[in-house]
Formats: C-alpha cells, sequence, structure tokens
C-alpha cells in the first residue's frame, strides 16, 4: 500500500486555498518579524524602562560597622547606635518654654539653642550623637520642623586599646617572632 496514493491523506483544499493559507502564514510572520524589529531596534527606549522597573528598585540598607577586634579578640572599637536632631530654622518657631524643654533635654544652654535656631541656613544640626531614648523625648515633644536622625558612632573601649599602643611602640626595628604579647 502506498501511502500517497491514500484516500484519506489525499487533499481536500483547492490550491487557491493553500497558497492562500500559506500566504498568510508567512505575511503573519514578516509583520511579527518587522514589529519586533521595530521595538527592539529603533523604539527600544521604551521597553528598556519598562524592564528596569520591573527589577530595578532602590532600597535603603543602613549597615553597621562590626566591632574591632585586636589579635587576642579584645574588643577595641563597638558602633553603637546614636541619633542626631536638626531642624530647619525658618520653620522652627518655639515659644520660650518649649526653647528650654528643649535645651534641658538635650543638655545645653537655651542661649546656645536659639543661637542655632537664628543662624541663616537651610538645616541646622541642633546635637548630634544624643542617646536613642533621650531623643525619643525630643519626638515626644512634637515641635514643628524638627527632625530626628540615626546615624552610629564608634565607641572605644580605653580598656584594651592601651594593649595597642604598646604594642606599636615595642615594635623592633627588625622582626622577631613573639610567642605572646599577654
Amino acid at each position: 500500500m502506498k501511502f500517497a496514493r491514500s484516500p484519506i491523506l489525499a487533499q481536500r483544499l483547492s490550491p487557491g486555498r493553500s497558497r492562500l493559507v500559506v500566504l498568510a502564514l508567512l505575511g503573519g510572520f514578516v509583520l511579527l518579524t518587522g514589529r519586533s524589529l521595530y521595538l527592539q531596534g529603533i523604539e527600544n527606549d521604551f521597553l528598556q524602562k519598562k524592564g528596569e522597573s520591573r527589577y530595578e528598585r532602590v532600597i535603603e540598607i543602613s549597615a553597621t560597622r562590626g566591632r574591632i577586634l585586636d589579635r587576642h579578640g579584645d574588643v577595641l572599637a563597638v558602633s553603637t547606635p546614636v541619633k542626631a536632631v536638626w531642624a530647619i530654622p525658618e520653620d522652627a518657631q518655639l515659644s520660650p518654654a518649649q526653647s528650654r524643654q528643649l535645651a534641658a533635654l538635650l543638655e545645653m544652654d537655651v542661649r546656645e539653642l536659639n543661637r542655632k535656631l537664628a543662624a541663616d541656613k537651610d538645616f541646622v544640626f541642633v546635637k548630634r550623637q544624643i542617646p536613642p531614648d533621650v531623643a525619643e523625648k525630643v519626638a515626644a515633644l512634637h515641635l514643628p520642623a524638627f527632625t530626628i536622625r540615626t546615624s552610629t558612632a564608634a565607641t572605644i573601649h580605653r580598656a584594651t586599646s592601651w594593649r595597642t599602643c604598646l604594642a606599636l611602640l615595642a615594635l623592633p626595628t627588625k622582626a622577631r617572632k613573639v610567642s605572646s604579647w599577654r
């Protein structure tokens, strides 16, 4: 039995219709190819922005420094969280009672606080490196134009820092093997 002559496999479309279907498929392929070339070659800014918006994000990650150790594992310095109070001087209108209360919390003179707030600047740091609990008390005052900012400060442990100073002073001019510095 020859499959080419099977009546089941016989072509039932007229030759004109089959050519029309092939031309329609080729035309669709040409249109899709032309559109993709246009979008990727000529008008690619739009697609580039869409792609970036799907994967690009700006996330602020606050990195804290680690501990600084000497070679024996003793802590030399540690990063501790601290706060800073800053204000926009032209918007900071405080009553004398509010000024006294804020100056008492920040452990500063009222005249110094008023001098900082009278500065001709866009913003001014009122006090830096204050403990977080004091910053919470300042925030609880709900003063206009005052903002609290978080940062870190290195705290040096003086109990172990003398060892580093002695080690630096005791370094010989020629390298020697030292079994222990303790």
